[in-house]
């Protein structure tokens, strides 16, 4: 019996329907399908075509595999059906023709080529695939050195009838394996639109997306690709709002605020810069992550410089002058957002997806919650995130192994270290216990005499008896829950004294004791002299 894959349908609804599917993807490179998240989160947005653009490998050689294992494959991209009967007839014709031997070692050679891999290994849809990106390779690299970009066009409109963004992006990555420094292909970045027949990026971006016709994307709530889709799409929104008002350009002041308000896209930045692009480069995929990062930089500049420069225009009654000085710009810049928005979206996040480990996306949702949102009004929860962390909190509550290295949530330390750590802190530091006794204390700063006889005794003994009703009360607000933290200082203006007092409490809100955190300031008030 002849078993039908359809090619239209999601990755994860053919892995349940054969369970050799998964087999022969895994066999053909797709390690990742193996993985039940992975399987979840991108089997449930991927077809087999798509993620054979992804990853790189030849359509060709997926469906001749199954072919070959007595599937019968429906569902191909058109064109790549008519080219592949084209190739067939070909083939058929050429081998029937009873030519001289010429011709039939002519005829054996191209049969070849249809059905299987050349001399050199490859397949011809990979060769194809190969002298695609070669070509993008050479126009990039033509613009870089200077070439009239029309010139570049034009070479580009007789060679590709379309191209994908993700071939670009491929080619930006080998340009930079090949050599070539990546501010030189981030430089380029902005120049990708003038090869899409007119069109910019975003908009090649909205009718990919809109051919592979991907409804109903399957992320959990709460998932880290889930929060950056939200974030993305609140930042969408205000750009939407911010070129309305640029469009019109009667309130100056709107915009300088609105200008000032998108300079919080570093943070969202700085999230994906920081926990999305590291790992990406230790699955050996630089090229987007840098180009993409050198944009970021240039965006956030642009923005500054932007927003102050019609802030102070704005008081000094030159603000009309300045807007229509920078009216442009600030266009440009609304653009170089939304494209990057794409990328993110369509690039980055995907390639994430396809190769993270549910390990990795636990520590960049934990981050999250480190950073805070930026334009939502609050981290979304992770229902299977949440449940994951606590396992891993159980499963990491300090203790000492066997080699004496202490184990905490953050990392490991030796009790050495540990202690060297106190003695270096330029500040005092004291733990009183949920009884009220002092169990242990540093006193590198010395600003108050700190006795070990003080050690296992009740912290109000170690106060003066005018003081300590105030201090009772204060830590009998901590236990109740009335008061987290309270400060003073000690008002000598020779040698300002900071003392803080903090109520120490578990994860479910378990009072522990007091900690008390006392600092001299006379080192600090002098260097601060340098700033004003």
């Amino acid at each position: 019996m002849v078993r039908v894959l359809d090619f239209n349908k999601k990755v994860a609804d053919l892995a349940k329907e054969d369970p050799d599917f998964i087999e022969i993807m895994e066999d053909l490179g797709f390690k990742e399908i193996t993985s039940p998240t992975a399987l979840k989160l991108m089997g449930k947005v991927m077809t087999v075509p798509k993620g054979a653009a992804v990853k790189g490998i030849p359509l060709e050689r997926i469906v001749n595999r199954f072919e070959e294992a007595g599937f019968r494959v429906i569902g191909l991209p058109e064109t790549f059906s008519r080219e592949r009967e084209k190739g067939k007839e070909s083939a058929s014709q050429k081998a029937a023709d009873p030519g001289d031997k010429r011709r039939g070692d002519q005829v054996s050679e191209e049969a070849q080529t249809v059905s299987g891999p050349a001399a050199d290994g490859k397949m011809p849809e990979e060769r194809k695939e190969e002298e695609r990106v070669s070509l993008l390779k050479d126009y990039i690299s033509r613009v870089g050195q200077g070439e009239d970009l029309e010139s570049v066009r034009r070479d580009f409109i007789r060679n590709f009838e379309s191209v994908s963004v993700h071939e670009i992006a491929e080619a930006e990555q080998s340009l930079i394996s090949d050599g070539m420094d990546p501010r030189e292909v981030q430089k380029l970045c902005d120049l990708h639109s003038a090869l899409f027949h007119g069109k910019t990026e975003a908009e090649v971006w909205a009718e990919e997306e809109a051919k592979s016709a991907e409804a109903g994307h399957e992320i959990p709530q709460g998932h880290p690709v889930d929060y950056f889709h939200r974030e993305n799409a609140a930042l969408e929104k205000k750009l939407k709002r911010a070129r309305l008002d640029l469009g019109f350009g009667t309130d100056l002041k709107k915009i300088q605020e609105e200008l000032a308000d998108l300079k919080r896209v570093r943070v969202l930045y700085g999230k994906k810069e920081e926990s999305i692009m590291p790992p990406l480069e230790r699955y050996g995929i630089s090229g987007p992550s840098n180009v993409m990062w050198g944009v970021d930089d240039e965006i956030k500049a642009e923005l500054g410089r932007l927003s102050s420069s019609l802030a102070s225009a704005l008081e000094n009654d030159r603000a009309q002058a300045m807007f229509d000085a920078v009216k442009e710009d600030i266009a440009a810049v609304y653009q170089r957002m939304e494209e990057m928005i794409y990328k993110e979206e369509k690039i980055l996040l995907p390639m994430a997806m396809e190769h993270f480990t549910r390990e990795e996306w636990l520590l960049v949702y934990e981050d999250l919650f480190e950073m805070g949102p930026v334009f939502i009004d609050s981290i979304p929860h992770w229902e299977e995130g949440d449940r994951l962390l606590e396992e891993k909190r159980a499963a990491a509550r300090a203790s000492i192994d066997s080699e004496g290295m202490i184990t905490f949530e953050q990392g490991k330390m030796s009790l050495a270290q540990l202690q060297a750590m106190f003695d270096l802190l330029p500040i005092d530091i004291t733990f009183i216990d949920a009884d009220d006794v002092n169990q242990f204390f540093s006193n590198q700063g010395k600003v108050f005499a700190r006795p070990r006889s003080a050690l296992g005794r009740k912290v109000y003994d170690c106060h003066p008896v005018r003081i300590r009703p105030v201090v009772e009360q204060l830590i009998s607000e901590f236990k109740e829950g009335s008061r987290d933290s309270y400060e003073r200082w000690i008002p000598n203006p020779l040698k300002p004294v900071k003392i803080q007092y903090l109520a120490v409490r578990d994860r479910e809100g378990k009072f522990l004791g007091t900690l008390e955190l006392v600092q001299d300031f006379t080192k600090i008030k002098k260097e601060l002299r340098h700033f004003r």
